[in-house]
């Protein structure tokens, strides 16, 4: 099945697909100790691994297991200030992953939850999943609250789950939301 990277829009962001000229820009958040506290991955360390990450994401979208939209403001879209996704989607199954990340300087200000919402209808309406995964730190309040506002139910809590390099094995906690909850 064939599906196109759809540009999405809300109220105050453009969600369009990132592109290397791009890559400062995600530095600028993956390389953050404090955004990336709660990441399952530790910072980067170049604006050249960000280009390659980049290009990871653009293969996993050209062979239907990813989406990745680089998060612009409608006001300068000049300037990607975070990353939203739908990742690990299985088709037969019905299901995906939903992932946000914001540069800090935007935090607080409700576009996570904006976001976030715009692309859970995406995944319900257009890609016709029936349930999205939601995946955090246990501790990540941000995401905690974003879960909670958004609907989605805690399923549990993966102990020491998945090893992250510099920062060991991590709790994830496991929250989901179904189409007829949405």
């Amino acid at each position: 099945m064939e599906h196109p990277y759809k540009e999405l829009t809300t109220e105050r962001c453009i969600l369009k697909k990132p592109e290397p000229e791009n890559a400062g820009d995600l530095f600028a958040i993956y390389g953050d100790d404090e955004t990336m506290k709660y990441m399952q991955k530790p910072c980067v360390k170049s604006v050249e691994e960000c280009v390659e990450l980049l290009e990871k994401w653009d293969d996993l979208f050209s062979r239907g297991i990813s989406f990745r939209w680089g998060v612009f403001l409608k006001e300068n879209q000049s300037r990607m200030i975070g990353t939203a996704a739908l990742h690990y989607w299985s088709r037969k199954n019905r299901r995906i992953e939903l992932g946000a990340d914001l540069h800090k300087d935007y935090h607080r200000r409700g576009l996570i939850t904006e976001v976030t919402s715009r692309i859970i209808d995406y995944a319900f309406c257009d890609l016709g999943v029936n349930r999205i995964e939601l995946r955090c730190h246990p501790d990540n309040t941000g995401s905690v609250t974003i879960a909670g506002k958004l609907g989605f139910v805690l399923e549990g809590t993966l102990r020491q789950y998945v090893f992250v390099p510099r920062k060991g094995l991590v709790d994830e906690a496991v929250y989901s939301l179904l189409a007829d909850e949405w």
